[in-house]
């Protein structure tokens, strides 16, 4: 009876600390590339993983390790010829985030599936619904004149929030409901935070999550008419005309539609000013250090220590784009490794429509580096536990777009 009660403690006050880290994750109390009080929280879950013996490796979160170590020792070696101490803090963000991420797929094991998916669920949709409110508000940050952070401090790492808060929403609602209709309505909810952001990024991650729900939602029609099951539920109706009603009701109030209007046609400015630089965007973003330094390209060149590259290339920043930010800084075994984690990802989940939303934040770092953020290895982790927990339950036959795979566990 004493271990019984013991393990119940355990398994609610695991649940506690998951469900602060989800909460306090998205507020930025201070300067990006410091800790947040959700990364504390979320070291604190890593740990009592640890100490409680259930943090897990499976196969993506091994060669996750794998490519962490490597990055470790690049930057390590970088950071002892040139000194620059983000070189070494970018071998402690990935350590960080590899081991987040055996910890959420550890804690979704230990206190089980639907307990997870609840406070993944509610975490995203709260606050997808309270950043919507904060900036319509005027209670958020504000990059510039017009791109609204909320409470980030960067408006490209807002929308990349903003893309795993709709995904982990449309995921969860799905596993709890086997319903897309919580996944409609973030969606909802994350263009019109992604208008306001006016990130370009953001908007081909934002197309690939529309295109996969449509897919879904293409693909479940097509079936039940041809069981001749063509029908919609009351329940699917009624959850429709609630959220249609609300959209409609407050574009109607004359001065936020105008103010949306303004964003909206501010946010198109940015996309054709963008397409009219053509190669130039390639230059700004650091693509051109590929082809002004293919030395790298073997073993890497580390992050951090920009300074190199004065004089040859006109951009000092980071390198925008994650593809060929990780083939530059950790050249071909960094990428190998990156490709194997996403693979192994990918092959475990059983839905087309979940493997299209994969790809989303994949397509929003063609343009910004996303891969030190920790909801880039959260999201990973978040998918992976919908991918094993759909697999070990049979989830086949229940919705279209199974995929037959033996995953590797």
């Amino acid at each position: 009876m004493l271990l019984k009660r013991k393990a119940l403690g355990v398994i609610s006050l695991t649940w506690c600390i998951l469900a602060a880290t989800f909460a306090f994750l998205p507020l930025y109390l201070w300067e990006s590339g410091l800790p947040q009080i959700g990364h504390g929280l979320g070291a604190l879950l890593t740990l009592w993983s640890f100490i409680n013996g259930f943090w897990k490796a499976p196969r993506t979160v091994k060669v996750a390790l794998v490519f962490a170590m490597y990055a470790v020792t690049v930057n390590s070696l970088m950071y002892i010829k040139y000194q620059d101490y983000q070189t070494i803090l970018s071998a402690l963000y990935y350590s960080y985030n590899v081991a987040l991420m055996g910890a959420i797929i550890g804690v979704a094991h230990h206190i089980g599936a639907r307990s997870f998916f609840r406070v993944v669920r509610s975490a995203f949709a709260m606050w997808l619904v309270l950043e919507s409110l904060i900036i319509v508000g005027g209670l958020g940050r504000v990059f510039g004149e017009f791109r609204a952070m909320g409470t980030f401090n960067d408006p490209n790492q807002f929308a990349h929030w903003v893309l795993w808060a709709v995904i982990g929403v449309a995921i969860s609602g799905f596993y709890l409901s086997r319903s897309m209709m919580w996944g409609w309505v973030a969606f909802a909810l994350g263009v019109f935070l992604l208008v306001l952001s006016a990130s370009r990024s953001g908007l081909l991650g934002m197309v690939v999550i529309g295109l996969a729900l449509m897919y879904s939602a293409a693909y479940s029609l097509l079936r039940f008419c041809r069981k001749g099951k063509c029908r919609l539920h009351l329940r699917t109706l009624v959850l429709g005309g609630l959220v249609l009603g609300a959209f409609l009701g407050v574009i109607s109030i004359e001065g936020f539609r105008m103010e949306l209007g303004a964003q909206a046609e501010k946010f198109l400015g940015r996309v054709t000013h963008g397409l009219d630089k053509g190669e130039e965007n390639l230059i700004e973003r650091g693509y051109d250090r590929i082809l002004l330094f293919p030395e790298y390209l073997i073993l890497g060149a580390g992050e951090g220590a920009n300074e190199r590259w004065a004089g040859q290339t006109t951009f000092l920043g980071e390198i925008h784009s994650t593809p060929a930010g990780v083939l530059f800084y950790y050249g071909i075994p960094g990428s190998v490794l990156f490709v194997l984690m996403l693979w192994s990802v990918w092959q475990m989940l059983p839905l087309g429509w979940m493997r299209l939303m994969l790809l989303a934040p994949l397509f929003y770092s063609l343009g910004t580096y996303n891969l030190r953020n920790s909801f880039f290895w959260l999201g990973l982790a978040i998918l992976y536990v919908a991918g094993r927990v759909l697999r070990d339950e049979s989830f086949r036959g229940a919705h279209p777009g199974i995929v037959e795979n033996r995953e590797h566990r």
